[in-house]
């Protein structure tokens, strides 16, 4: 087991293309409404009953189309449930879990830049970069760093324009800064990293990468 897997599953990462940016607007992420049958289901991904948690969010979504913790949580349950699937079916469940995490994530950066008060308010109050870090993490898995690279970046920009609690922030310069580490580029996992401490992680595996890196 390398560092970077020992690392990774220490770190709390924490969904279709279709869904229109133009749509997007604080109530689509941080609508209370929906908050307790989405929830709901997120008990019955963890205990993997995949259909009655997809019910419960198709729900949702039929009511509220842009629905960003809908579409996040379908997707979810998507790459969940793939993995007890074989052949294309797996496969296509795959595809569909990641065009809807990635179409979250693009939401997200649309209501980022909207920079209006209630979208703002939105984002400090939820924990935005755990979406965008599960999206990229699962690139990852798919061996596409330079678009995981792209998404981490996006979490980084937002910490760094103080839309992210400081929990959050030590996170995502975390999950970047483990990235570099992975692809090699030590210049950039340092800094990330050294970051990441700075800003209050106590994740004890960062030492261990640092030290890792020495020449």
């Amino acid at each position: 087991m390398n560092i970077f897997y020992r690392f990774c599953t220490t770190i709390v990462f924490a969904a279709t293309i279709a869904v229109s940016t133009n749509a997007i607007a604080a109530d689509v992420l941080c609508n209370p409404s929906s908050a307790p049958l989405l929830e709901h289901a997120k008990t019955e991904r963890a205990q993997k009953q995949y259909g009655p948690a997809m019910a419960d969010v198709e729900s949702v979504l039929k009511t509220e189309p842009h629905n960003l913790r809908a579409i996040y949580a379908r997707g979810l349950i998507e790459l969940d449930s793939s993995g007890s699937k074989s052949g294309a079916t797996r496969g296509e469940l795959w595809k569909e879990g990641m065009r809807d995490l990635r179409a979250v994530a693009d939401g997200i950066d649309e209501a980022s830049k909207k920079n209006d008060t209630a979208s703002v308010a939105c984002l400090k109050a939820q924990d935005v970069t755990t979406i965008m870090n599960t999206y990229a993490y699962y690139l990852t898995i798919e061996g596409n760093n330079g678009l995981a690279e792209i998404y981490f970046l996006k979490s980084v920009d937002l910490a760094q324009r103080n839309l992210l609690n400081d929990d959050v922030k030590r996170k995502t310069y975390g999950n970047i800064g483990i990235l570099y580490f992975r692809i090699g580029d030590y210049s950039k996992a340092k800094r990330y990293l050294a970051l990441a401490l700075k800003s209050g992680s106590k994740n004890p595996q960062i030492p261990i990468v640092l030290k890792a890196m020495q020449p």
